[in-house]
């Protein structure tokens, strides 16, 4: 197996011609040609902007960033068009896009996004809207525990403060009558060890669904999970507090992220704070909704003060 990009482009331009050519139409050789046709594309000039994972049966081929697949397979540009109006831009293009709408749940750091995308100035405006949710219903606390490093992570003596720290919490919430809520564990080896070490580890669980029936049943829950920041609906009594003993960094031995991390430092960033942001989203669902959030790792103070401009206003007035 190839471990260059180079030497699959290489291989896509020999192979191309071996696609069997039908009258009927076979959307799985179609699939195929349109892969190798973009492996075909990319030469010396291009090959940084692509990663390549070989696994046991399995070939992965990723862009680095999304600034090259937006200009060129969206808007029909090779490169970052010199005019400031991109929609002037795309006139006349082959692509014929008229508008392009590109939406998140958290979108934030908009000059960094727009960089990532390769927009150019000018051709795009960020709008950050308040919250409907009133602010007393999602308070954010910052509790300054300890710091979580890796180093930390390691030991029990390392863990200890702030598995105390989570007890104690829980231990607040249980005696409030309020038993439910959900711990971020950022890492399934964190979770094991939280679930080991807890003087709550009986009523703590890792899946939403048996969470969702011990909360249905009335029975105290508290969902520990490494993979709930984001997507999982905590509405009502799924979700009364959120515990964020570790700012959630991403992990450095998936390869994408080193790549970004080594090309721009931000992106480590960023990826945090989104991750933060959508965890304290875990709890609050609707206007009558409330739940509290709590940041425990020292490292969050750094990371705040360094890129809060880049939280949103909903999250700024709930802090």
């Amino acid at each position: 197996k190839y471990t260059d990009i180079l030497e699959w482009a290489a291989w896509a331009d020999k192979t191309v011609d071996y696609i069997p050519r039908t009258d009927k139409p076979d959307l799985g050789f179609r699939n195929l040609k349109r892969t190798l046709d973009q492996l075909r594309a990319i030469n010396s000039a291009t090959a940084g902007e692509w990663m390549i994972e070989v696994r046991d049966d399995l070939v992965i081929f990723e862009p680095v960033w999304g600034a090259p697949f937006v200009m060129e397979k969206l808007m029909g540009h090779k490169e970052v068009p010199e005019s400031a109006n991109l929609m002037e831009s795309m006139r006349g293009t082959s692509k014929g896009v008229g508008k392009a709408v590109f939406a998140s749940a958290t979108l934030m750091g908009a000059e960094y996004i727009a960089e990532t995308l390769g927009l150019p100035d000018g051709s795009w405006a960020y709008l950050d809207m308040p919250s409907t949710f009133p602010v007393a219903n999602r308070p954010i606390n910052y509790a300054p525990v300890d710091g979580m490093n890796a180093t930390k992570l390691s030991t029990f003596e390392g863990r200890e403060r702030m598995q105390d720290a989570i007890d104690e919490l829980v231990y607040h919430y249980v005696m409030a009558g309020t038993p439910w809520g959900v711990v971020h564990a950022v890492s399934n080896k964190y979770r094991d060890f939280i679930l080991t070490e807890s003087r709550w580890s009986g009523i703590m669980v890792t899946t939403p669904d048996e969470h969702a029936k011990r909360v249905d049943a009335g029975e105290p829950s508290v969902l520990v999970a490494a993979n709930v920041t984001e997507g999982w609906d905590g509405r009502d009594d799924l979700c009364r507090f959120v515990i964020m003993p570790k700012v959630p960094f991403p992990n450095l031995g998936d390869k994408r992220t080193k790549i970004r991390m080594q090309e721009d430092a931000r992106s480590f960033d960023h990826r945090a704070l989104v991750a933060i942001v959508q965890g304290a989203g875990r709890g609050v669902r609707h206007r009558e909704d409330y739940c509290d959030t709590w940041i425990l790792d020292k490292s969050w103070n750094m990371l705040y003060y360094k890129r809060r401009d880049w939280l949103p206003e909903s999250f700024l007035d709930a802090y």
